[in-house]
């Protein structure tokens, strides 16, 4: 999350602080908003004081201009908004107004020039503004709808969006410290204008006087506290965008309802809150959306990096396409393609063929090849692993299944099958410094295949398994665009692994491509796995491959084009480049051997190659 984000949020939370204090005093003694909003822009004028610590600067005539119009607007939209809080719910106005300030932003700043939304930051705004709207929308209170109250309201947001604006413009010719202080006098100069006048001069000073000791210390913590939150805020436009950080005023609606309804037991008369059972459902429904825009805001935006490669090898799927020739294949992927990175699978159902006959030949001359290259090697073991169908049990095993199946007994003997399978497989391994991780299962909780999922029961069994017999890293994984489960796989895991996949082939659809799902969606994941959790992040199989129906040897290059080329390859990894993870595993390695050495094309072959070994 960027630094001006955390600092708004910090800035928003102690507006809802402020708002609780506001409300409370001019439900008091002090009953006007005109005294109020002086003795808030008057003391502005006292940052000076902080002059001869930082650099300040004298602008020329028009930043100046700029700078007293600014103050003098955000003062005048106090007056307004202070009446709007004295009319209605502070946990209505607040959202209400709060809602209307980033579109009044907006308004203001595109034709200055500020800034343009797009991508992620476009449905953030939506999110964060229609959550705030959805709070008063169905609220019927004659005070809050009444035509004094919407003018107030709507003319606090529209003066409060301008200052805003205008303040941005300020701070892109000056340094933080100048802006805020030229600002701050421009309210400092629009209180000394409402003393020439003698009816607000009085009605500022006979206030005054009827307050009591109480009411003055509410309003001098309010004072200190909106103080804290007008640097802030301030200071985050300075750093981020004028328009997310207005657009994030919505966010002091939920700070404000938890307190408003701690204080609604203390002092009902001031801090009634409607709670039936539509007020609660709106404002939780509320709650959520807002929380979605905040939760999209956080989302690094789309940096394009330069991705590390590796590759996922399959020996079945290798041997489907060419038989006893895959070593030659695997051969060509470390040489020609100069792979260094490789995912390869122990297959259950090749290493114990046979029940407590234990066989590594081919997974052995596998990692032998990789470690004479210098490559590093992830291992995935589990009944579920790469390639059709997903799980890759033995026969005798499927076999003891459907034989308990048909009595109705449950098989005992499974679970400890495969647990027995890992254990014998990582002790015969764990040796070899090349393995670097430990993938369990493939997408275990994804329901795909001709399988069942492996369930979080067996899933952590085999996890803990693995810990207790080695130190090295786990991998976990779930699907890219359809999982569910990441949040909880990213940590459990010591490394998250999803897949990424743009072109396939659905039942109803045909071939088509998940052109829905944005770049920020993976962006979620790597934010939720690294920055949250502090976990290692990669995709494991990115697609380089076509998404078929039937066997590739059996299919038309044509129709396979359809779901991968050399040019769809190029739009996967450019989306790619934007998901936020730093390393890709290809998925397809064995299909572009087989073009290239069985059907003569070789279009997929160079084109990986450029990929890989660009620098």
């Amino acid at each position: 999350m960027s630094t001006w984000l955390y600092i708004a949020l910090i800035a928003h939370f102690l507006y809802a602080l402020v708002f609780v204090f506001d409300k409370y005093i001019l439900s008091r003694p002090i009953k006007s908003s005109l005294s109020y909003a002086f003795y808030t822009s008057f003391a502005g004028g006292f940052i000076a004081i902080i002059i001869p610590f930082f650099e300040f600067r004298v602008l020329d005539f028009a930043n100046i201009f700029y700078s007293l119009i600014a103050g003098a607007a955000f003062s005048w939209a106090l007056v307004l908004f202070y009446r709007t809080l004295q009319i209605s719910e502070a946990s209505r106005s607040v959202p209400f107004v709060g809602a209307l300030v980033p579109i009044a932003t907006l308004i203001f700043s595109f034709p200055m020039g500020l800034e343009k939304l797009a991508g992620q930051h476009i449905l953030s705004f939506i999110f964060l503004v229609g959550g705030g709207f959805l709070i008063v929308f169905g609220y019927k209170n004659d005070h809050f709808w009444s035509t004094k109250n919407l003018v107030y309201a709507i003319g606090a947001a529209f003066l409060f969006g301008f200052s805003f604006a205008v303040t941005k413009l300020v701070f892109e010719h000056t340094n933080f410290v100048s802006g805020l202080i030229w600002t701050r006098w421009g309210g400092f100069i629009f209180a000394l204008i409402l003393l020439f006048k003698k009816k607000w001069r009085e009605d500022i000073f006979e206030t005054t006087l009827i307050s009591n000791e109480k009411t003055a210390a509410w309003f001098f913590s309010s004072k200190v506290l909106g103080a804290a939150a007008v640097i802030l805020q301030n200071y985050a436009i300075f750093l981020g965008s004028v328009v997310l950080v207005n657009a994030m005023q919505s966010t002091q609606y939920l700070f404000l309802l938890a307190l408003a309804a701690f204080l609604s037991m203390k002092l009902p008369k001031t801090f009634k809150e409607s709670l039936d059972k539509a007020a609660l459902a709106q404002k939780i429904i509320s709650i959520i959306i807002i929380g979605i825009g905040l939760a999209i805001l956080a989302i690094p935006s789309a940096k394009i990096q330069k991705l590390e490669y590796g590759v996922t090898f399959s020996q079945k799927f290798a041997e489907e396409l060419v038989g006893d020739r895959w070593r030659r294949m695997y051969k060509d992927i470390l040489d020609d393609l100069k792979i260094r990175e490789l995912r390869l699978v122990a297959y259950w159902d090749k290493i114990e063929s046979e029940e407590g006959k234990f066989n590594f030949v081919d997974l052995d001359w596998q990692i032998e090849e990789a470690e004479k290259r210098g490559a590093k090697v992830i291992l995935a073991l589990g009944k579920k692993v790469p390639r059709w169908p997903e799980c890759h049990e033995p026969n005798w095993v499927l076999d003891n299944l459907v034989r308990d199946e048909k009595l109705k007994i449950k098989n005992k003997n499974y679970e400890d099958s495969l647990l027995k399978y890992i254990k014998i497989t990582l002790e015969h391994y764990k040796s070899n410094a090349v393995i670097t991780a430990w993938q369990v299962e493939n997408e275990p909780l994804f329901p795909f295949g001709n399988c069942e999922t492996v369930g979080i029961k067996i899933l952590k069994k085999e996890v803990e398994l693995v810990k207790l017999l080695d130190s090295r890293p786990i991998i976990l994984t779930d699907a890219g665009e359809l999982g569910f489960a990441w949040p909880y796989l990213a940590i459990k895991g010591d490394i998250f692994g999803t897949t990424l996949y743009r072109y396939v082939h659905n039942r109803v659809l045909g071939d088509t491509n998940y052109w829905f799902v944005p770049s920020a969606f993976f962006r979620i994941k790597a934010w939720w796995a690294k920055s949250v959790w502090n976990k290692e992040i990669l995709i494991n199989e990115l697609q380089a491959e076509p998404w078929m129906t039937t066997s590739l040897s059996q299919t038309s290059i044509e129709d396979q084009y359809k779901t991968m080329s050399p040019e769809k390859l190029r739009e996967v990894v450019k989306y790619a480049e934007k998901s936020g993870f730093p390393k890709a595993y290809l998925w397809g390695a064995e299909w572009w051997w087989w073009l290239k050495n069985e059907k003569g094309n070789n279009m997929m072959w160079e084109e990986v190659r450029r990929l890989v070994q660009s620098p």
